[in-house]
């Protein structure tokens, strides 16, 4: 459906019906999850979806933010045994301290409860409209996004293990409101909604209503503009793919040699591509600016660590390196019995004994009282068939081990003797079909 058409299809279920089967991934969605907050938009998808022969739960999350909040749940689920529907309510907590707002906070705590609730070929299904993609796209330039930000939300988009679905966002606020009006249903009026502390509340009540009287088709511009930002962040992103088959190296790793061959624009787009390919947040451009110049233009041997929110790019030889930032605690001390794994706060990963068809830690080790601990620096070890010990950082540096992985490395103890560290196994302790300490990020 193209939403830059003046005259939409009327709201109604079979329209939402005929848009939903024009979804690519309609026919592998096994269950329609409905986030029901029980205002007027979510009322009405609500109103539109239960006609449709669709396996819909409904569930309602309790922020917790609002005095009447568990009243409302009462309510949601009132109605949802008017249609016979199955309804669930969520209770979350919020980080009032969360450093993007309470607003942030909220959503974030939302997202990540209806999350939970789904399985493998899920569908959330949302009631964003037309007027808030416009909304989206203002605050998203107000913040200096670039394309993909621009783009606003999608009609679908992967989410958890499924999707997330807006079947609305083709429709204005106004024809959604018609439609309430006209069937008489009931929703809450949040009270929060009228709260112009919040950046979205200040746009729809104090900018858009007077951008709307000077350029009536301003919302719809909007919209149109997002959808080719869409478009836009799509051919960048094909472009950066090809880009950074080039400069990708085989442990994830970009190559700076490659990457100095690209003109400062593309170094951008790659580095965010990259970046988000990763699984991280995507970087401003002030960071990536920073990002370059640093790795561009540091010596060889420099230190360079660029972060923001919870991710750091580092530097190490000729490539850049894009991690998590973790608070990891190198004095730390953790016993260890090997034939059961251990999970490592401070680097979210576990920890477990792996068995080997080659020489590694002798079996008789895996039933004793180990010790896990950190580098402190000066370490040294006597591997097998070798006549003198080495030093540990003399090692690391021939493996072409970054100094931050060094860091995280498990050095194995018994009995106050260095037992291994990674695949290097200390003489005494060796032996052929052994076994290693392997770190994954499988929890369970």
């Amino acid at each position: 459906m193209d939403v830059t058409r003046k005259n939409n299809p009327p709201l109604s279920s079979a329209t939402l019906q005929q848009q939903l089967t024009q979804i690519p991934v309609y026919s592998q969605i096994k269950t329609w999850w409905l986030a029901y907050s029980g205002g007027v938009d979510s009322r009405v998808l609500l109103h539109l979806l239960a006609p449709l022969k669709l396996k819909l739960s409904v569930v309602y999350v309790d922020h917790g933010l609002q005095q009447e909040s568990a009243n409302w749940a009462d309510h949601c689920a009132q109605i949802c045994k008017k249609y016979g529907l199955p309804f669930q309510s969520v209770a979350v907590q919020v980080d009032r301290k969360h450093h993007q707002g309470l607003e942030a906070a909220a959503r974030e705590a939302r997202y990540q409860a209806l999350a939970a609730l789904m399985d493998k070929g899920d569908a959330l299904l949302t009631a964003q409209h037309s007027d808030d993609q416009a909304e989206t796209f203002l605050l998203q330039l107000f913040r200096g996004a670039g394309a993909a930000g621009l783009a606003s939300m999608a009609l679908y988009n992967a989410f958890a293990s499924g999707w997330q679905i807006r079947p609305l966002l083709h429709f204005s606020r106004q024809q959604i409101m018609q439609l309430a009006e006209q069937h008489q249903l009931q929703w809450i009026e949040d009270p929060s909604n009228q709260d112009e502390g919040f950046d979205r509340n200040f746009l729809r009540h104090q900018i858009t209503p007077r951008l709307l009287q000077r350029w009536p088709h301003f919302n719809q511009t909007l919209v149109i503009a997002a959808q080719q930002q869409a478009e836009n962040n799509q051919l960048l992103s094909e472009l950066a793919e090809l880009d950074m088959q080039d400069c990708m190296m085989a442990n994830g790793a970009l190559s700076l040699v490659a990457l100095k061959k690209l003109s400062e624009a593309r170094q951008r787009n790659g580095l965010r591509y990259w970046i988000h390919k990763a699984g991280f947040k995507r970087p401003s451009r002030r960071i990536l600016q920073q990002i370059l110049q640093q790795a561009l233009t540091s010596r060889d041997d420099a230190k360079v660590q660029v972060c923001w929110s919870d991710v750091c790019v580092r530097r190490y030889q000729n490539a850049i390196y894009v991690l998590p930032q973790l608070q990891h605690a190198t004095d730390q001390v953790l016993e260890w019995l090997p034939e059961k794994p251990v999970f490592i706060e401070s680097l979210q990963k576990k920890l477990q004994a792996v068995k080997l068809d080659k020489e590694g830690i002798k079996a008789e080790l895996l039933l004793q009282p180990l010790q896990v601990k950190f580098r402190q620096g000066g370490e040294r070890i006597k591997l097998s068939g070798r006549q003198h010990s080495q030093s540990l950082k003399h090692l690391f540096q021939e493996a072409g081990i970054p100094p931050w992985e060094r860091d995280c490395m498990p050095f194995i103890y018994y009995q106050n003797q260095l037992v291994a560290v990674g695949e290097w196994v200390a003489d005494g302790f060796s032996a052929d079909n052994g076994w290693l300490p392997v770190l994954s990020d499988n929890k369970t």
